[in-house]
């Protein structure tokens, strides 16, 4: 298997290099999120700089994938066979 490039988009950082640096580095978003949970206490979590909270679960998943799809095209010009992971 030949990996030709790579995607990541998290709450650290929009991209592949820029999250697996703020990761070695120890950075970490976590927070009191605008959501309770069952208890209604706050969902302790991180979200993603730019993805509006207002986005439903199955919304906000596609707004994941866009970002990470343009992290992946933007730095590779070949063809692109996707493998998706849940």
């Amino acid at each position: 298997m030949y990996v030709a490039s790579v995607g990541m988009v998290c709450s650290v950082g929009l991209n592949a290099a820029a999250a697996c640096a703020a990761m070695r580095a120890g950075i970490a978003r976590f927070e009191e999120l605008p959501y309770l949970d069952q208890r209604v206490e706050p969902i302790i979590g991180a979200t993603v700089p730019g993805l509006d909270e207002g986005l439903r679960r199955h919304e906000r998943l596609l707004e994941l994938l866009r970002a990470c799809q343009k992290s992946v095209l933007a730095s590779m010009r070949r063809t692109i066979i996707w493998i998706i992971a849940t």
